[in-house]
């Protein structure tokens, strides 16, 4: 596969995309509602308010800019994700031409990823895309020849993914994980073990850029709620009293807010755990459940 195809795929991308663009352009998910909230925000001058403990920044700032130039928020999410769906393309094929693999295989993985692309372009208005192009920066960087040998490669790959947590928390997460992984295979594979005095100093490195890019935003969220925030609190067990049939409205958290989802932040709840909330726990579970049991149901349809 080469610059051509790619070409071709990217240009395949873009013609579905201009042509679904009148049909789905104010299609939104739920949580759309909650960034665009922020959005708005930013764009009044509200900044200490944009301050958001469930929906990561880096989205709603890039967006921000045009509303106040006037733009259509919806309609301007989805060109910005055009975009984000366009570089993130072009990522993934520069990643997958780091591997050895089938001429075939190369191209089906390439049509699978436009079609994919295109499913996120019109299903999430924020976020999921900003966050893939994020990683797909990372594992490039991961995947390269150099990645490893100087500090220099290690340094980039943990800024990449401290600013990925600003697209979406989970970033945040990966990396921690994934990183040191990373850096300590490759120093077992070069030198025949786990942990040297090297690995140790690298990991070290790796951990102190992601947690100093990532500082910024979680100083800013426990300034603002007084209570330590990683980042994107959990939806779910926060959502505890919306389960409760004694309340039948839940109002925004505050004035100029949408709905409840806006910033659940500050809701005092309890986490869903069978010792805190045993009949929603039940339910999750059901719910989990139904979804594989649907999932094996979804492969079998696939395979037959």
């Amino acid at each position: 596969m080469n610059q051509k195809h790619l070409f071709f795929f990217l240009t395949g991308y873009l013609v579905i995309f201009f042509f679904l663009f009148h049909g789905y352009r104010f299609f939104i998910d739920p949580d759309a509602t909650g960034y665009l909230s922020v959005s708005e925000k930013l764009a009044n001058g509200n900044y200490f308010n944009s301050i958001n403990g469930i929906w990561s920044p880096f989205g709603s700032w890039i967006l921000a800019p045009f509303l106040k130039l006037g733009f259509n928020g919806i309609i301007t999410s989805k060109f910005l994700n055009g975009l984000y769906g366009a570089i993130s393309l072009y990522l993934y094929y520069s990643l997958i031409k780091k591997w050895k693999i089938n001429f075939f295989v190369e191209m089906a993985m390439m049509i699978g990823a436009v079609l994919l692309m295109i499913h996120f372009v019109y299903a999430r208005l924020f976020g999921d895309l900003l966050q893939l192009m994020f990683l797909l920066i990372y594992l490039n960087i991961i995947c390269s020849k150099s990645f490893g040998k100087n500090y220099k490669t290690i340094i980039v790959a943990a800024l990449i993914g401290g600013i990925g947590f600003y697209a979406k928390a989970y970033t945040f997460y990966f990396t921690l994980i994934h990183l040191p992984f990373v850096i300590i295979f490759l120093e077992k594979k070069s030198t025949q073990r786990y942990f040297t005095l090297q690995s140790f100093k690298k990991v070290t490195l790796a951990i102190s850029v992601l947690m100093f890019t990532a500082l910024f935003w979680i100083a800013a969220l426990n300034i603002k709620y007084g209570h330590f925030i990683l980042g994107q609190k959990n939806v779910t067990g926060t959502l505890t009293q919306v389960y409760n049939p004694n309340k039948i409205l839940v109002y925004p958290p505050e004035a100029g807010n949408y709905a409840l989802f806006d910033d659940i932040t500050n809701l005092t709840t309890q986490d869903i755990t069978p010792f805190t909330n045993w009949k929603l726990f039940v339910i999750q579970l059901k719910i989990s459940a139904y979804n594989l049991i649907s999932l094996f149901g979804t492969f079998n349809e696939f395979s037959f």
